[in-house]
């Protein structure tokens, strides 16, 4: 079984700067390849990095560019496992249900609340729950797996304690 990887940064792929008294967090190399190829090295995927970027620096181009990489150069692949920012997740995710040319596409979008480089990270509980999602999703539409749930965009909402609830 094959499927496509789209990185586009946010906490999960965030690091600690170097140097004396640094404190603040960047956004660096891509971590869920890694954590795939050591989790599930029996699927084959293809990794497509979007962008290195918190999900509150994200601008419409950034969408649009998440958008064509997820249609672009994946005609054939049909499922989309795609790691995002937590912040606004929710609106890449509705830009990409809204787009026509992957409505026959199966997109899961997936994030961290704390980045993989610490000890207690559930980077790697998060990506194998959107890797189940997306691989037993039986029909195609854009999909938040998050905290358990797994929904529709339109259909969910990050609260203010940071947790990820679907509503009808």
């Amino acid at each position: 079984m094959t499927f496509t990887l789209i990185t586009a940064g946010g906490t999960i792929d965030k690091v600690y700067g170097t140097g004396l008294g640094v404190h603040d967090l960047h956004v660096g190399e891509p971590v869920a390849p890694e954590i795939l190829r050591k989790m599930f090295g029996v699927f084959r995927f293809s990794h497509r990095e979007a962008l290195r970027k918190d999900s509150l620096e994200m601008t419409e181009a950034d969408r649009r560019l998440i958008c064509e990489m997820a249609f672009w150069d994946h005609d054939e692949e049909q499922r989309i496992l795609i790691t995002h920012g937590t912040d606004t997740m929710i609106e890449t995710a509705k830009a990409l249900a809204q787009d026509k040319a992957l409505s026959e596409k199966r997109i899961v979008f997936i994030g961290a609340s704390q980045p993989a480089c610490m000890r207690d990270s559930d980077a790697p509980a998060r990506i194998g729950f959107g890797l189940g999602v997306l691989l037993t999703s039986r029909k195609p539409g854009v999909i938040i797996a998050m905290d358990g749930i797994h929904t529709d965009p339109d259909y969910c909402q990050k609260n203010e304690d940071g947790i990820f609830r679907s509503y009808s």
